[in-house]
């Protein structure tokens, strides 16, 4: 919308003053160069001298631009006169230059700078007309950055709506899993559905922290789950890396990726061309990682980096919390079945002392073992000359 803003204004100014080329310059945020929004028939072979320029622009000209200084110089002589720095660069010859400040209220936003072939001189009226189209131009581009700067905020404010929503959600959902594998299918489908990613990886650490179990890997490329199902966690690898430094590793390319792990090459990795490895974080340690991966190269924000450790502890606590469930379920049915073996037991001395009629009784423990011990039972016994019965 700023560059629009920046074209239309150009144009008019050209066509009113019949200029030759011309550009519309911002002043950069932080102040230390210029930014270009819009150009008109400006030569190839001085653009990318003047990239540089504007870029990392002489002092003596931000500091003009800064101060809100207009500029009219009628030949390249008298504009070097006036900025000798300007001597290096590549000016066309037999042209006249001006320069007019784009000011809101009584601050530079940047300058509309034109050129006119042949040389000429301008007129009061010309100076006139185009410091009121530089005003107009400063006025359209305040309030075009104001409308980005509210939409921007409106798109952030919503953006983390939407991320606590998704987050509640998650956290309902993983709620009610009762096992290691029910919380990572949550977290992955969710985390795939949030980023539109196109693949994630969940491991945890086993054998005290010294290998890696992968839990689940969703995507295309079955090659890795089968490849990946257990590796060292000293092994130098995203995941490693995150739960060392205990913070996202965010890798915006596949070259990015096998030249900081270079140990991934032995392996087949992935096709993906970017992606972003979370430790899950539990108290004060890590008991596993994430990965999620891109088809396309993608730059993370801060927002990202927040939202996907967040989902982290979410699903590291959900991952402990199925842990301590499934071993305080393991506990009480060992502790279930050591109480039904000390009752079978109990019966069985029960049984065996309540009748001299060892037919009797060997009938009431055949009875007694089943079920309990199996679905039927037969009892050998040795006559006195050693022959069964």
């Amino acid at each position: 919308m700023i560059s629009q803003v920046g074209e239309i204004v150009l144009a008019a100014a050209s066509e009113a003053l019949q200029a030759r080329s011309g550009l519309v310059i911002l002043l950069a945020r932080d102040g230390n160069g210029f930014e270009t929004i819009a150009s008109q028939n400006t030569l190839p072979e001085f653009a990318g001298t003047w990239m540089q320029f504007l870029t990392n622009p002489p002092k003596s000209v931000l500091d003009s631009a800064i101060a809100g200084e207009s500029l009219f110089a009628g030949s390249k002589k008298e504009l070097v006169k006036s900025f000798p720095d300007l001597a290096a660069l590549p000016l066309p010859e037999g042209r006249s230059f001006a320069s007019t400040p784009l000011m809101v209220e009584s601050r530079a936003v940047g300058s509309l700078v034109l050129t006119f072939s042949p040389e000429r001189t301008l007129g009061v009226e010309d100076r006139a007309l185009l410091l009121a189209l530089a005003r107009l131009c400063a006025q359209a581009i305040e309030r075009a950055r104001l409308y980005e700067a509210e939409q921007e905020a409106r798109e952030a404010a919503e953006s983390a709506e939407e991320r606590t929503r998704r987050l509640q959600a998650i956290t309902a959902s993983l709620s009610q899993a009762l096992t290691p594998a029910e919380v990572v299918a949550e977290v992955v489908e969710q985390c795939m559905t949030a980023f539109g990613a196109q693949s994630s990886t969940v491991a945890r650490l086993i054998d005290d922290g010294r290998t890696f179990q992968l839990l689940r890997y969703a995507g295309s490329e079955e090659e890795i789950g089968r490849q990946w199902q257990t590796w060292p966690a000293d092994m130098h690898t995203p995941m490693s890396e995150a739960i060392r430094t205990l913070s996202p590793i965010f890798m915006e390319s596949k070259e990015e990726i096998l030249t900081r792990f270079p140990a991934l090459q032995a392996r087949i990795v992935t096709s993906l061309e970017s992606s972003v490895c979370i430790p899950l974080l539990f108290e004060s340690g890590a008991i596993g990682a994430m990965s999620i991966g891109f088809a396309k190269r993608r730059r993370f924000s801060e927002d990202d980096a927040d939202f996907l450790m967040a989902l982290g502890r979410q699903c590291a606590q959900a991952l402990e919390r199925t842990r301590l469930y499934e071993a305080e379920k393991k506990a009480r049915a060992e502790a279930e079945a050591a109480q039904q073996r000390e009752a079978f037991l109990a019966e069985a001395s029960a049984i065996l002392a309540s009748s001299l009629d060892y037919e009797t009784t060997l009938q009431s423990v055949a009875q007694l073992c089943v079920p309990y011990l199996g679905d039927w039972c037969i009892i050998d016994t040795v006559e006195e000359d050693g022959h069964e019965s």
